[in-house]
């Protein structure tokens, strides 16, 4: 019985990060509406409390749940490959099957640096920033083999 509560609260959870990031994409940081996000999730408003103690928490959470699922992927694919050069390629094409896959994150992503949630720039960044380590390193060990110049 334990384990069907806490797949259900993770559930809960992961509802609860999807419709806060299509909200936040839509409507910006400032009219996005914890009611709505609860009513979208099918819980309480109470509920989204639980889970994530303000709007703000509930942002960054959203933009860090959507970096781990990058990397987790970007991760696999580098790892798999002995040629950096096809690594990077097949990167761009990871990047573009998970923006469509998970159009909403990639929204919230991109209204992270240029749109209505600007003032998460900062913490896009930070988060962003060991996906972007990765990258540099890919293109570290091109320059080292030759492959860049």
């Amino acid at each position: 019985m334990a384990g069907k509560s806490r797949d259900s609260q993770e559930d809960k959870r992961r509802r609860i990060l999807k419709e806060a990031a299509r909200e936040f994409v839509s409507k910006g940081y400032k009219g996005a509406n914890i009611n709505h996000i609860a009513e979208k999730s099918g819980i309480g408003k109470g509920t989204i409390y639980l889970y994530f103690p303000s709007k703000a928490e509930l942002f960054a959470e959203a933009l860090r749940v959507s970096n781990k699922l990058w990397m987790q992927k970007a991760r696999e694919l580098v790892e798999a490959s002995d040629d950096p050069l096809q690594a990077l390629r097949e990167l761009l094409t990871l990047d573009v099957k998970l923006g469509v896959e998970h159009k909403e994150l990639a929204q919230l992503w991109i209204s992270s640096f240029f749109g209505d949630n600007r003032q998460f720039v900062g913490t896009a960044a930070d988060v962003l920033e060991e996906y972007a380590d990765l990258v540099q390193d890919l293109v570290r060990q091109c320059v080292e083999r030759g492959l860049f110049r």
